[in-house]
């Protein structure tokens, strides 16, 4: 789907393959969604929710069809096409067409009705998604993502089946994310994966604005969907593919849909709590850190007619409930029950006296309980802007609008719905109960939304009633929209995005591939080096380097915490020739190589993947007796190594090359020139658009290069300057300055 040189028609690619799975996501949730309710509890909903509940029960419907799909080893293009053109004949019949008219007829004369302030909010709202949606042209420079999101659904694809992997400990895991981007990428779009990411972070958004409106007011309904819009933890997360945004909209939808079990009618309890039931399963499904929040509801149901001494009722709200939690879940723990009998493997193996691959999540987490001291810089790492370097909390934070979540025990009253009062110490429970898992902010921003958004709607209620609204609702939408911007800017996410949107109006400049992560780039640049110069039969092993994306072929890689596929196939053999041998009955026909692989190994950060001594010396010996190296990035970080008796052409550069990975091929054409490689250096220098007979290249070069280290290199390029042109000012004044003083 690479398409034009611009990139536009890849975009436009992506963006109709995400259309097709809406389609499909929309339609049979809300099929679902229908089913569970019935006509007249679904009616209670307001048509965002409806959106935004039939697209979360439509992503898990469709991440559990792709499991069975990957069990049954259908992951190929034909079965993607097939069950994309299948979900949009059903998301078609399921989608109440007919009704679209009237629905928008609605929509303007409800919009005729609203206040300046909040047109103005809901042009900001409108904008501010279309510019998130721009970082599906910017390429993943997130590690989670790169490592797993991403890479595991790679590796899926290219063996065609949904497989453990043990070099990889969250293959064990629930991956409810991961099975909707195997359906992605099999259809040859990260565009779309990334816009996964952005559908889940609107019908977050979505699902509180209808809720609220519906619940407490429109007013209150658009500041508060706007203040969580300017908390930088949520833009960050919807930044980036990954699973922690995905489990917290399902989270904060349970919570909402539950709070009706006690403030809808009486005879629909039991279809609110399948429903909550349903959701929480599909967080679950995601991220295993949900079952905390499934905890705590278990035990609100179980004491919610405890003064009544309803126990019946009570046991039918959990029957149904936890119904509803299993569908979605039940396939993940019963895979981890068969593994290692953890069912939330690779988790909490402290509690099912679980030693299966031992070095797998060995690490001390950071929890208030083993950590007390941190908790407050877990509290400002929550509330305020600035990050605590002696924290643990590397993501950015909530931003002061967690302040406004207090404002719930001034005025949760008699007179605030028991719903929303249940849902409230619910989540605050949840909360609490993580921060002795994990103090990561990431792990409860299901949770924390909905304490700033259901307790700030009740008090923004409370300040404008009577007819104070009017009056105060042009200045609160006018303060909400300056906070908003001032924190979008102040996180540094507002760059982020202005960047994806620049390079969308640039046309896909070169520089689209690059990033401030250099040995990104550096991996980046060789897997493209590799992937053209080499046949895709063969499989790709990786020591030292963790990223499998975006890898086109087999391959064996590991996690950072895991260890390394060729640490046990050197303890398996005698010597450097059994090991050659394993390999290649493996079909490893490439070795991409990490520059410090031996020394990483001896004394890693994790203890479980040291290397022996003698196993790193089988390794070194493959490589010097059996393997010849092919490629080496400029930073001298990764090595491509081939084995000796295969074939060796020269690696080909084209346009292409450069106009992809345009930095890349510039320090590649440095590296290649001062290594003494001037034909290759030559290749690469004309396809930058310069003539190597002509000094400008060189200059550039040599000014790119600074400080101590780079001054040989310097000095040698202003050699050549010389000799293209003798009296070069430039590179006599680079001499002077690239030349210690006591020469």
């Amino acid at each position: 789907m690479k398409g034009f040189p611009n990139g536009y028609l890849r975009s436009l690619g992506g963006s109709l393959i995400y259309a097709g799975m809406c389609v499909s996501f929309l339609g049979l949730g809300r099929k679902i969604l229908g089913n569970v309710l019935g006509s007249e509890a679904a009616a209670r909903l307001s048509a965002l929710e409806k959106i935004s509940l039939s697209y979360l029960l439509g992503t898990a419907f469709f991440s559990l069809l792709w499991l069975l799909i990957g069990l049954l080893g259908g992951y190929y293009l034909f079965t993607a096409a097939a069950v994309m053109l299948l979900g949009g004949i059903a998301g078609i019949l399921f989608l109440p067409f007919s009704s679209f008219g009237n629905l928008f007829s609605r929509a303007g004369a409800s919009i005729r009705g609203w206040t300046l302030g909040e047109k103005g909010i809901a042009v900001v709202l409108a904008l501010f998604s279309l510019l998130l949606a721009a970082n599906a042209h910017v390429l993943q420079p997130y590690s989670d993502a790169l490592l797993t999101h991403l890479s595991l659904p790679n590796m899926y694809i290219h063996n065609h089946q949904f497989f453990a992997y043990p070099y990889n400990v969250f293959s064990y895991a629930s991956q409810g994310l991961e099975m909707l981007i195997v359906w992605a990428l099999l259809l040859k779009s990260d565009f779309a994966a990334y816009l996964l990411i952005w559908g889940f972070f609107v019908s977050l958004v979505v699902i509180i604005f209808g809720f609220i409106s519906r619940r407490v007011s429109r007013p209150a309904a658009f500041w508060v969907s706007l203040l969580i819009l300017s908390s930088p933890i949520y833009i960050s997360s919807a930044l980036m593919i990954k699973n922690d945004l995905t489990a917290a909209a399902f989270v904060l939808a349970h919570f909402l849909v539950l709070s009706e079990v006690w403030d809808g009618r009486v005879e629909d309890r039991q279809r609110w709590a399948l429903l909550s039931g349903l959701l929480l399963g599909g967080a679950i499904a995601h991220k295993y850190n949900a079952v905390i929040p499934g905890f705590v509801t278990f035990l609100i149901l179980l004491s919610s007619d405890f003064r009544n001494r309803n126990v019946r009722l009570s046991g039918r709200l959990i029957f149904f409930w936890g119904a509803g939690m299993l569908i979605p879940s039940l396939p993940w723990f019963l895979r981890g029950i068969l593994h290692s009998g953890n069912p939330v493997y690779p988790f909490a193996n402290q509690f099912f006296f679980n030693d299966h691959y031992p070095w797998q999540m060995d690490e001390v987490r950071n929890n208030i309980l083993s950590k007390p001291g941190e908790f407050t810089a877990y509290v400002r790492s929550l509330i305020f802007m600035t990050r605590d370097k002696n924290g643990a909390h590397g993501l950015p934070n909530v931003g002061p609008f967690a302040l406004f979540s207090l404002f719930g025990f001034f005025f949760f009253k008699s007179g605030t719905p028991k719903g929303f009062r249940v849902i409230f110490w619910g989540a605050l429970a949840s909360i609490l109960l993580t921060m002795c898992y994990s103090m990561d902010p990431r792990y409860i921003i299901g949770s924390l939304a909905v304490l700033m958004s259901v307790p700030c709607a009740v008090s923004l209620r409370a300040l404008t009633a009577g007819g104070a609204v009017r009056a105060v609702s042009g200045w609160m939408s006018g303060i909400v929209l300056v906070y908003f911007w001032a924190m979008l800017y102040m996180s540094g996410n507002l760059k982020i995005m202005s960047n994806a949107l620049q390079n969308i109006l640039s046309g896909w400049s070169p520089f689209s591939a690059y990033t401030n992560d250099l040995e990104l780039n550096d991996i980046r640049w060789l897997f493209h080096v590799v992937e053209k110069n080499t046949r895709k039969e063969g499989t790709l092993l990786l020591a030292g380097i963790y990223e499998g994306y975006p890898l086109d072929r087999k391959f064996y890689t590991s996690f950072s915490q895991d260890r390394q596929p060729i640490s046990d196939w050197a303890e398996e053999a005698a010597d450097a020739a059994e090991l050659r041998d394993i390999l290649r009955k493996k079909g490893v026909t490439q070795i991409l190589l990490a520059i410090n692989f031996f020394e990483a190994y001896k004394n890693p950060v994790h203890p479980g993947t040291r290397i022996k001594a003698e196993n790193l010396d089988k390794i070194n010996r493959l490589i010097t007796q059996f393997m010849v190296r092919r490629f080496e990035v400029a930073s001298g970080r990764y090595r491509w190594l081939s084995f000796k008796d295969e074939p060796h052409p020269p690696v080909v550069y084209d346009p292409e090359d450069v106009y992809e990975f345009y930095a890349s091929a510039s320090n590649q054409a440095v590296y290649e020139f001062l290594n003494g490689n001037i034909e290759t250096a030559n290749v690469l220098i004309r396809l930058l658009g310069y003539d190597p007979e002509k000094p400008e290249i060189y200059i550039q070069f040599a000014e790119a290069l600074s400080g101590e280290e780079n001054a040989v290199a310097a000095l040698r390029l202003c050699k050549k300057i010389l000799e293209l042109d003798p009296g070069n000012q430039s590179a006599l004044k680079m001499i002077v300055d690239n030349t210690p003083q006591n020469e």
